[in-house]
């Protein structure tokens, strides 16, 4: 994945364990989709494969914000479903451990069904 220069002016507007996890989960999105389209969309780090959103997230003062933060898939969304937040976010509190795999979840289901709606 080409590392976009202003979703690292993103990153680097935040300190702290904000900033660690914000390069924790950019990290997380390359592993497991290393050519997407890394760019800032909705003024948030954005992520697109073929040209369709993959994942967006974002940096706050107490949690990640991950969006959309649930799917089509039941499954998926019964797994995340201590960490939604309204209707399509996911907040990952900076009090607990980031959930690695909760994240590389969502983002294999968000392409899967992305292939489905080709």
């Amino acid at each position: 994945m080409k590392k976009n220069p202003e979703v690292d002016k993103y990153i680097n507007n935040f300190g702290g364990i904000t900033k660690d996890r914000l390069e924790e989960v950019r990290a997380i999105v390359e592993s497991v989709i290393p050519d997407a389209e890394e760019k800032i969309s909705y003024g948030i780090p954005a992520y697109f494969v073929d040209g369709k959103m993959v994942i967006y997230f974002a940096g706050y003062k107490n949690h990640i914000g991950m969006y959309p933060g649930n799917t089509k898939s039941d499954a998926y969304n019964q797994l995340a479903a201590k960490y939604a937040h309204g209707k399509s976010t996911a907040r990952f509190p900076h009090d607990e451990p980031l959930p690695t795999d909760i994240i590389k979840s969502f983002i294999s289901v968000r392409l899967a069904e992305n292939k489905e709606s080709k």
